[in-house]
């Protein structure tokens, strides 16, 4: 499991050093190996396992949050994974196979209208349509929003754009940047 921090030590020679790493070995000790540097080497894989899982566990919260947007009303309800799903779903018949951007599409998707979380319930829900101007331009800041809510985690760094540009047109009408065209990332 390469979540799991792996510690290898043996007397082995340098092919076993190179199939235990090669193998998700996370660090690898050659006997006679050296306590102290052991001991400091163990205490520093599990500081960023723990950061890691906690970098996890606010990731985890910010999705929960995200599917309590879709939640509030049956209109939204489900719509970010909707987005989610054909979205990744358009990657996949444009023929690209890069998993990390499909990774980033995903989660930016999932997360797209997080910050609709910083939006008035009145204006969020409002029955009046079209909205008036004033409404209308605090709903168009929910990109950016949703930007400043992801922006220091370093997990979703790669979702940012999608996030943030997810109302931007291709004529620079969208919001909140008006980018145009090709000013319009992919993805990441």
């Amino acid at each position: 499991n390469p979540r799991i921090p792996t510690i290898v030590i043996t007397g082995g020679n340098d092919d076993e050093k190179e199939d235990a790493l090669k193998n998700g070995a996370t660090v690898f000790f050659s006997k006679p190996y050296d306590y102290l540097e052991l001991t400091y080497v163990v205490k520093n894989i599990l500081a960023l396992y723990e950061a890691n899982e906690n970098l996890e566990n606010a990731e985890n919260i910010i999705v929960a949050l995200s599917r309590a947007i879709d939640a509030k009303d049956s209109y939204t309800e489900g719509h970010s994974q909707r987005v989610a799903d054909y979205s990744v779903k358009i990657y996949n018949r444009l023929g690209l196979s890069d998993e990390k951007e499909l990774k980033a599409l995903y989660t930016g998707c999932i997360l797209h209208d997080i910050g609709k979380l910083a939006i008035p319930d009145d204006i969020l829900k409002s029955k009046t349509h079209p909205l008036p101007e004033d409404q209308f331009n605090i709903i168009k800041s929910h990109p950016s929003r949703g930007y400043e809510i992801c922006k220091d985690l370093i997990n979703l760094k790669d979702a940012l754009p999608v996030i943030r540009n997810h109302h931007e047109a291709l004529n620079g009408t969208g919001y909140p940047d008006k980018l145009h065209g090709e000013e319009i990332p992919l993805i990441v």
